[in-house]
């Protein structure tokens, strides 16, 4: 459901990347997206990994400040 979103923002000129947990539908999100960053994100909100994966995503993002 995020794909028309993606390539809408593709379209307006914005250098598009997505953070998630990438699944079967990896090849769909890498062919809209500029960037596709995996990160190990769970279902459960309360999973003990989800903080490594947190942390991964805010180094990913101060990193990518520009």
């Amino acid at each position: 459901m995020m794909l028309p979103h993606l390539d809408a923002a593709r379209a307006a000129g914005f250098e598009v990347e997505v953070a998630c947990s990438v699944t079967r539908h990896g090849d769909d999100v890498r062919a809209h997206a500029d960037r596709v960053h995996d990160l190990p994100f769970r279902r459960s909100p309360l999973h003990p990994a989800n903080a490594a994966a947190l942390a991964r995503l805010v180094r990913l993002i101060r990193a990518r400040r520009t």
